[in-house]
């Protein structure tokens, strides 16, 4: 009797603890409804806790696949920046490993989000609007040893916690849209003016031609921006099938010891990256 009411009394504070973690950022949301039932239990291999933020414009179909894995945050603004990227993450988010820099005017179900989840995360000190300098201030790469970005166009808190990197400088102020860093020397870039500078380093530098890839309204987007890793995988959204150099990033990623996971039978879209993070086992969903 004693050990059947404990099963009894666990068994209710589960139900308890489901119920209450619940964001209302979701739950007034489509995408809520349709991935909390899929990330109740992730599938084995899948990462536990781990929160993937991304475009909310995303084509469904990778935003499915993404959710047999991770939790889906769904990222939108509205009257903030212009609309090609006013979802994009890498405009409003600087991520540094686990710890997340963000803009200030970034919508407050986020940093609610975040608080809590107990998610790493500050503000940072530039506010996000229309303008070049005031869109790309997180638009920034950092590895353990290097900080890469347009000199001058770094957001202040970013600066102050990567002091002991090595700061980059690249003609491309939107860095987080054309390139991904693999590990401190291999960069997948689909800026030619970002190439010919790291190779000028001796960096390890696969180019990508952008001409394959979307970003609606515009001709097309950028490599960066259809791209996040975490535990040395790199999620695509879309497939490399549909561009030229397909064969040449599968290389370059076994290369460097990096498997690729493509979120849909489609055109690479970028949706100014995914970002992964990761919450402490109490706040799991």
């Amino acid at each position: 009797m004693l050990l059947l009411r404990v099963i009894r009394y666990f068994y209710g504070m589960s139900i308890k603890l489901e119920n209450s973690c619940k964001d209302k950022l979701f739950q007034s949301s489509k995408l809520w409804k349709s991935y909390s039932r899929k990330n109740a239990s992730p599938p084995c291999g899948g990462f536990r806790g781990l929160f993937c933020i991304i475009d909310a414009r995303t084509p469904q179909a990778a935003l499915d696949r993404l959710a047999q894995e991770f939790t889906v945050v769904p990222f939108r603004t509205q009257g903030i920046t212009y609309e090609a990227i006013s979802c994009h993450p890498d405009v409003f988010i600087f991520q540094h490993e686990n710890q997340l820099i963000v803009a200030p005017n970034i919508p407050q179900e986020y940093k609610d989000f975040f608080q809590k989840h107990t998610i790493d995360y500050s503000e940072g000190t530039t506010t996000i609007d229309e303008s070049l300098r005031n869109s790309v201030a997180y638009n920034c790469v950092a590895t353990s040893e290097f900080l890469f970005h347009k000199t001058g166009m770094t957001d202040s808190k970013i600066q102050q916690l990567c002091t002991n990197h090595t700061f980059i400088s690249l003609p491309q102020a939107y860095t987080r849209c054309s390139m991904i860093a693999l590990n401190n020397q291999a960069i997948i870039t689909s800026d030619k003016g970002i190439a010919q500078v790291l190779k000028q380093q001796n960096f390890d530098v696969c180019y990508i031609d952008p001409h394959e890839i979307q970003l609606p309204p515009y001709p097309y987007g950028f490599i960066g921006g259809c791209m996040g890793i975490v535990n040395n995988t790199i999620y695509i959204i879309g497939s490399l099938d549909y561009i030229s150099d397909g064969k040449k990033l599968r290389d370059f990623a076994q290369k460097h010891e990096h498997a690729i996971v493509e979120l849909y039978d489609g055109k690479l879209y970028d949706g100014g990256g995914l970002f992964f993070s990761l919450a402490p086992v109490s706040k799991i969903i």
